[in-house]
């Protein structure tokens, strides 16, 4: 890096704040993406799953500035006044946070939607059975349309 250490540190501080406002917004469509799996929107939930992806997108190009930081994490914190590097410690801690929250968020929502999918499936196949049940009792009727087998009181009436 060609600055003074006290602008990459300072640069440093920059980018962890914009990290932070970047996962704030991914948290938010997390609570989103949630609401959509449970009223069934599909249509909002791939909205919601592409502006996901280009937060991430942005995620992944901080984190590939802030690359080079890291490494020299130590010095570059020394160069920053106290309250600076108290406010750094508070950015990267509150990052955690929220991306372990952003996790955890996901894998309830992806529990729910491996439910909902096992859900649907029981109830296909259990349509599928029936339609396969009600073609065997029309087969199985006699001709004209009547079954073969009667109730005694369905005979009183025929």
């Amino acid at each position: 890096m060609n600055e003074s250490p006290t602008r990459d540190a300072r640069r440093m501080a920059e980018l962890l704040q914009q990290q932070r406002e970047t996962y704030l917004r991914l948290r938010e469509l997390a609570d989103t993406q949630r609401q959509a799996i449970e009223t069934d929107q599909p249509e909002d939930l791939l909205r919601i799953l592409g502006r996901r992806q280009q937060l991430i997108t942005e995620l992944t190009e901080i984190n590939t500035a802030l690359e080079p930081f890291r490494s020299r994490w130590s010095d570059l914190r020394r160069q920053l006044p106290a309250a600076e590097r108290m406010k750094v410690g508070e950015l990267i801690e509150e990052v955690q946070r929220l991306l372990e929250g952003i996790l955890e968020l996901d894998r309830g929502d992806c529990d729910e939607l491996q439910r909902r999918t096992e859900q649907f499936r029981r109830n296909a196949v259990g349509t599928t059975r029936g339609r396969m049940m009600n073609a065997a009792y029309a087969a199985a009727a006699a001709p004209g349309g009547r079954p073969r087998f009667l109730d005694a009181t369905d005979e009183r009436r025929a």
